[in-house]
């Protein structure tokens, strides 16, 4: 016997799809929703870092690209436009956007080894992939855990220092020192103890540029 609705809009495939598709009237709600999913998502990849973390020691690369992966999918299923590797100015990691709306945020993810690998994260972010425009002027940095004995809230005030005073000691691939000026100032998340935001003067637009740093960490080496 076939399924059928009891209420019969619902038979209607486009019409199921905005019944769950988020529904927002601000670039701000949009980025309050966002986040809201984006820790549902970590929430559900850390009882399941186990089958990651070997993922990620088998090869980095392709360990990473799943993840990111993963993170779109289930976002796509809370009704995001959620896309890995999309080209904005380059591939861009992870975009997320919502149909007939200009809301975008991009998601630069790394695989941390310390903060030299982080800023170049940061700097592919705001620099090569997002525009700064308006509605387009925050993003994320998603920083993954794979190996380390330092504690994970350790790692993360480590790069919340750093992004105060850059170390000049950091050199690009032409061997120059970075070009990332200091934050414009940074603050906690008031909600989420392993979250903060970083704030930038965007270098094309000039608009101040919001960065959400959220630090997942896939480390599994139980005792027993």
């Amino acid at each position: 016997m076939a399924n059928e609705f009891s209420n019969p809009t619902l038979s209607n495939k486009e019409i199921r799809r905005r019944s769950f598709t988020p529904n927002v009237s601000s670039y701000q709600e949009f980025l309050d929703f966002l986040y809201d999913d984006i820790d549902f998502v970590i929430d559900r990849l850390s009882r399941h870092r186990d089958k990651y973390s070997e993922g990620m020691r088998n090869n980095p690369k392709q360990g990473e690209d799943l993840i990111n992966s993963t993170i779109c999918d289930i976002l796509t299923g809370r009704g995001w436009e959620a896309e890995h590797d999309t080209h904005i100015n380059g591939n861009a990691d992870i975009v997320i956007s919502i149909k007939y709306e200009p809301y975008e945020w991009i998601g630069e993810a790394k695989i941390r080894s310390g903060n030299k690998n982080l800023d170049k994260g940061i700097k592919q972010l705001i620099h090569r992939y997002s525009t700064g425009r308006d509605y387009q002027n925050s993003g994320g940095m998603m920083i993954y855990v794979k190996d380390s004995d330092v504690k994970a809230k350790k790692m993360l005030d480590d790069w919340k220092n750093y992004l105060r005073k850059p170390d000049l000691n950091i050199v690009n691939k032409e061997g120059l020192p970075t070009l990332l000026p200091p934050a414009l100032r940074v603050e906690n998340c008031p909600e989420k103890q392993l979250v903060f935001y970083s704030y930038h003067e965007h270098p094309s637009s000039g608009l101040e540029y919001t960065v959400r740093h959220t630090i997942i960490d896939f480390r599994h080496d139980p005792l027993e």
